[in-house]
């Protein structure tokens, strides 16, 4: 945690925090791939990372424009079954109800932000379903 404590960001030389925003987005970005699908239910993407926590795309700034001008909607459905890995749809496709059964149903062990289903809009995010312990 030295990286975001006082003395680690003044030994960075204290950067303007937008340019901390930045390398962070950045750095999300990193290695992510998206995978789209076409199907009988509509468009789906699924996002990876090389490494792990792919999930951490959703911190993006510009994570649902992004989406939404991919997927043709500005509503989206965000399934994140575990943290490498988020799939994504219209609300209003048929994708919608498969990834929150699928979400919901995922073997990986429930902690604090996974399994679960969120919903994005313009205005903002709202989480539609979690797993409980």
């Amino acid at each position: 945690m030295h990286h975001v404590t006082t003395h680690g960001y003044q030994e960075m030389g204290s950067p303007p925090f937008a340019e901390l925003m930045a390398e962070a987005g950045a750095n999300l970005k990193r290695g992510l791939r998206v995978t789209g699908h076409r199907g009988e239910h509509g468009d789906l993407l699924h996002l990876t990372r090389e490494d792990w926590l792919a999930g951490s795309a959703l911190a993006l700034d510009d994570f649902g424009a992004q989406m939404s001008r991919n997927l043709g909607s500005e509503r989206l459905v965000v399934g994140l079954p575990c943290p490498d890995e988020l799939f994504v749809a219209g609300a209003d496709s048929g994708w919608a109800e498969v990834i929150h059964e699928q979400v919901l149903g995922s073997e990986y062990d429930t902690t604090e932000l996974v399994p679960c289903v969120v919903l994005l809009e313009p205005g903002g995010m709202r989480l539609l379903a979690e797993r409980q312990a």
